[in-house]
């Protein structure tokens, strides 16, 4: 019971942002501020109007009066302390029959919505709201001219709608790209409604389309707990490294999080595996460089111990015992008779000098759980992880 109450919440936060996606989308002026979290879960603002916006997702239970009451007592009492303001009030609800519920609004329905009963100290007491707010008929009156109820979709139907409301706004020709559109609109959402200040929290279409537009994948566990970290590793492989060999010569350079030993030489060799190629022609790929980020210095030696140990050829920039890193020696191409595939960095400067030395074309991937690292580059790509396990599933696409 307490698991599918869990669920029953996040898909209720889920909905609110997925929601607030398409608000925010939807919107004619692009310079329309939306806020986040204000008066009510999206308060939007244009040169004419302001609407404050409620979303109730509530698909386990009927929307009966007292399922109700809440959300409009809320707005009732906003109105009544700025009943002079240019706003209206929206409430959007999906209930577990949408059919039943009623739209139409009028004082008798509000009048008896509002008087309720409720226990305090064991014992049930009566309340009327509109009396203890000393809110009049005319009042009520003039709040439902400004007050409106729409039912809402299915969780389902709704995402369905503001996917296809990003691939028309963000011109997105694929299913992928829609998905990493939505995952990053979804981070920035709840960047945005986790803001202590408000002015922290408004944003307009214009700059919103600008920020989810970007390389990074903004990963949310949200979005993976309804999608699945199977689903959003493949889903990143696609967008990444599913064509990633092509005929353009390329330097890769990939930035992972520290961990067990195993586990780094295992991701290490996958990345090899699938940017390494060595034909009887000739190199058709390079080795890629690689930088474990955190890594002690004596794990960072035991890592190569143990990567020489099991016959792989690595480059380090460490031209004889105890010089100093050699970008030119690391910067050496792989070839046949080389045999290196694998060149491994030590630090963010070995990394930093490195690739000021490349004038040819760079891809840049940094994976990371928690905190990014901090790069003097242009384009890299940046890729938030669960565990360091989803690296290898992201780079093989499994």
């Amino acid at each position: 019971m307490k698991s599918r109450s869990a669920e029953h919440t996040l898909l209720g936060f889920y909905y609110q942002f997925d929601k607030t996606i398409q608000a925010i989308l939807e919107q004619a002026d692009e310079n329309s501020v939306i806020t986040i979290e204000g008066i009510e879960d999206i308060d939007v603002k244009t040169v004419t109007e302001e609407t404050a916006i409620q979303i109730k997702y509530q698909a386990k239970t009927n929307g009966t009066d007292s399922i109700l009451r809440k959300p409009i007592m809320l707005m009732l009492e906003h109105y009544k302390i700025n009943p002079s303001n240019n706003l209206t009030y929206h409430l959007y609800g999906h209930y577990q029959d949408n059919s039943k519920v009623k739209t139409v609004f009028d004082f008798q329905r509000i009048q008896k919505m509002m008087q309720y009963e409720q226990t305090k100290n064991g014992k049930k007491v009566k309340c009327d709201f509109l009396v203890e707010k000393s809110i009049s008929q005319r009042e009520v009156e003039n709040f439902l001219k400004k007050f409106q109820l729409t039912l809402s979709k299915s969780f389902e139907d709704q995402q369905k709608d503001t996917f296809a409301k990003i691939k028309s706004v963000m011109n997105a020709k694929t299913e992928d790209e829609v998905i990493f559109f939505y995952s990053n609109a979804f981070k920035l959402v709840n960047d945005l409604a986790i803001q202590e200040k408000k002015s922290k929290r408004k944003i307009t279409k214009k700059e919103f389309k600008s920020r989810i537009d970007t390389s990074d994948t903004l990963f949310t566990l949200w979005f993976v707990k309804l999608k699945g970290i199977e689903a959003y590793c493949k889903a990143t492989h696609k967008k990444y490294f599913k064509s990633a060999l092509n005929g353009t010569t390329k330097e890769r350079f990939f930035i992972v999080p520290n961990d067990s030993i195993d586990n780094l030489k295992n991701v290490i060799y996958a990345i090899e595996e699938k940017f390494y190629k060595m034909t009887n022609r000739g190199l058709t790929s390079g080795a890629p460089y690689i930088m474990v980020n955190g890594i002690s210095k004596q794990d960072l030696i035991g890592l190569k111990k143990l990567i020489y140990s099991e016959s792989k050829t690595i480059a380090d920039g460490i031209p004889f015992l105890g010089a100093d890193f050699q970008a030119k020696e690391i910067l050496k191409p792989s070839t046949k008779e080389n045999s290196v595939s694998i060149k491994i960095l030590s630090n963010i400067n070995e990394l930093n000098e490195v690739v000021a030395k490349i004038a040819t074309t760079k891809e840049i991937f940094q994976f990371y759980i928690e905190k990014k690292e901090a790069l003097n580059v242009i384009g890299n790509i940046h890729i938030q992880i669960e565990n360091f396990q989803n690296i290898r599933q992201i780079i093989k696409g499994q």
